[in-house]
């Protein structure tokens, strides 16, 4: 899903309410397109969700054209994937801010392809 608008401070709208009923917990991965590499809070405290990516893959503006708009996409984006073992957060959203980070991260999901 690919959630689009304009703010002056990124962020995903969704948060389950804390005294929600409580199901089994679900992994929650989220992919953040920017033009640095990012860190989420959850309202105002750090999100402890792990980065299992972080980088300027050489192809993805290619890859973004038709689903990001050029001026989103920027002339170096970073695509940033967070992950959390369950996707219960409480009632604020989660915002994104640049990190201080320099680096990427690996990916932390790897493929084979049979032969």
């Amino acid at each position: 899903m690919r959630l689009t608008f304009t703010t002056q401070r990124p962020f995903y709208p969704y948060a389950e309410p804390s005294d929600a009923p409580r199901t089994a917990d679900r992994a929650f991965r989220l992919s953040v397109v920017a033009p640095a590499r990012m860190d989420g809070l959850v309202g105002t405290r750090p999100w402890r969700a792990r980065t299992g990516y972080s980088g300027r893959p050489a192809n993805l503006r290619e890859v973004l054209r038709g689903v990001v708009p050029e001026d989103a996409r920027g002339a170096g984006p970073w695509l940033t994937t967070f992950d959390e073992p369950a996707s219960r957060r409480g009632g604020d959203d989660l915002f994104f801010v640049r990190t201080r980070a320099t680096r990427g991260v690996p990916p932390s999901i790897r493929t084979a392809l049979a032969p």
